[in-house]
């Protein structure tokens, strides 16, 4: 495997907070998480995708 390619060959997880989910008149805090489309493309490419969801995060188990 070069330096460069992807996904990896091994296993990867990542946890993120769901855009919307949070409940705060704080603008700082109303733009975090990642969008459905934006979730969409992290998990294409990947051969197997499990997420689990988590009040406002969600973890995804991806699989070359």
């Amino acid at each position: 495997m070069s330096a460069t390619s992807w996904p990896p060959a091994a296993p990867s997880g990542l946890v993120t907070e769901i855009a919307g989910r949070r409940t705060t008149t704080d603008p700082a805090l109303q733009g975090l998480g990642i969008t459905s489309m934006e979730a969409e493309l992290l998990t294409t490419g990947w051969s197997v995708v499990r997420t689990a969801d988590r009040d406002v995060l969600r973890c995804y188990a991806l699989r070359p």
